[in-house]
């Protein structure tokens, strides 16, 4: 992701010895630092602002300069480039993804069994597709016999909703199993399956969005963003928060939210203060 706001292609990735100081950044809302070498440019702005009751009245940011990470001071504003590309995709062709044959517009299994089902080849981009997307990111599994989506039992609106929107885009039934506070869809499809692996990662530490999507429009982005927030995201009294332990999804919808005009604080926490009662589920720590 470059200056302007587009993606280039990386050339060459090069290595060499340095000898020398080392700058650490770290931004007011990206926490995680960033270490430089004290003559690498950055795109910086002075702010100006005001005093007691007028800062914000007074508030200004000066023109965008390039300087040295060796002279940046806390009072300096970092740029950072907003995705500017927007290419919609109406359908995707499940077939050229997971490398299926097709027939009569359905895709089939390299070995098709008597209770083997053929999936429609085309599917929609859709707000539904999306969404349905979003929530295996964050609910999502997958087994050897397709995708599982689990939530809590009583979350009744998103169990149907993901239900729906398999049964239109795949014409397949999932079913529907509870076992204790929690409802998990099963969808019985090696094409599915195999289809969202390529697309989207298998295990949650690799769960991320495949390029074209962060160049969709913004209104099937949020359908994206809904889903996962459904299944990964929380309240708070000042914001709405989203947790995943996958570094590139993490800088993916910092990005996504930057499209929307959405300035995201991203903070690293430990899995040991996350989970301070230790769980087990099924006989697993």
């Amino acid at each position: 992701l470059t200056g302007d706001g587009s993606f280039q292609t990386i050339n060459q990735i090069m290595s060499r010895d340095y000898s020398g100081e080392v700058i650490q950044v770290k931004t007011r809302f990206f926490t995680e630092p960033v270490k430089l070498t004290s003559n690498h440019p950055v795109l910086k702005a002075n702010v100006f602002r005001g005093t007691g009751k007028n800062y914000l009245k007074n508030f200004k940011i000066g023109e965008p300069e390039w300087v040295s990470s060796g002279q940046l001071t806390k009072k300096d504003v970092l740029l950072y480039p907003i995705v500017s590309e927007v290419t919609d995709v109406k359908t995707i062709t499940i077939s050229d993804i997971v490398r299926a044959e097709e027939v009569n517009g359905y895709a089939k299994n390299i070995r098709e069994t008597y209770t083997s089902h053929r999936i429609p080849s085309r599917v929609p981009v859709d707000n539904d597709f999306m969404r349905l997307a979003g929530y295996y990111i964050a609910e999502g599994c997958i087994t050897n016999r397709g995708i599982n989506v689990c939530f809590s039992k009583h979350e009744r609106a998103y169990i149907e909703d993901t239900k729906n929107i398999i049964e239109k885009v795949f014409h397949l039934k999932p079913t529907l199993k509870t076992e204790n506070n929690v409802t998990v869809i099963l969808t019985y499809s090696k094409l599915v399956g195999d289809l969202f692996q390529i697309l989207f990662g298998k295990y949650s530490y690799n769960k991320q969005i495949p390029h074209w999507m962060m160049l969709l429009p913004s209104d099937k982005q949020s359908e994206l963003i809904k889903g996962i927030y459904r299944g990964d995201g929380c309240m708070r009294e000042k914001d709405f928060c989203i947790v995943t332990n996958s570094r590139i999804l993490t800088y993916q919808l910092r990005d996504i939210f930057l499209r929307m005009g959405i300035i995201p604080s991203v903070q690293r926490r430990s899995k040991e203060k996350l989970n301070k009662t230790p769980g087990n589920i099924g006989g697993r720590a």
